[in-house]
């Protein structure tokens, strides 16, 4: 009895210091990308500096935004996140509110994945095409998918 009391108690600890995290989930909208000045999102505090994405191999795309103090802990949020809700690989970024973000989605026959880049030098797409063409995709495989910037 007082070892099942232990494991409840454990378990509470546990669950406790997990911070909940809930991350929206995006869907595509490019038509023909237009370049112009994101518009941030508010959902952090004022102090909110980093900002996570993370897309599926399947192209679901998640933001996460609670104010994290680095890059690394807004990717890993998003990452974590989206593996969660997709019970798939993730891959993610963390960037600056004021950045541009794109995703990339590449088909080689059965083979699928997609990519995602950032940029505040306009090089969003540049950047997801490069991480296909390093996982062994063609520039002509791949179609962007989503950007948060405005059309």
């Amino acid at each position: 009895m007082k070892r099942i009391a232990l494991l409840a108690a454990c378990a509470a600890v546990t669950i406790g210091s997990v911070l909940p995290i809930n991350a929206e989930e995006l869907r595509g909208n490019i038509g023909k990308p237009t370049r112009v000045r994101s518009s941030p999102l508010p959902q952090g505090g004022e102090d909110a500096r980093w900002v996570g994405y993370a897309v599926s191999r399947t192209g679901r795309i998640f933001r996460v935004d609670y104010g994290f103090d680095t890059d690394l802990e807004a990717k890993q949020a998003a990452v974590q996140e989206c593996q969660e809700a997709t019970l798939t690989s993730c891959s993610g970024i963390g960037v600056l509110r004021d950045t541009v973000v794109m995703s990339v989605i590449c088909r080689d026959g059965s083979r699928v994945n997609s990519f995602i880049g950032g940029s505040t030098r306009n090089a969003e797409l540049r950047i997801a095409l490069d991480k296909a063409i390093k996982a062994g995709f063609f520039e002509s495989d791949c179609r962007p998918q989503y950007t948060n910037a405005q059309r």
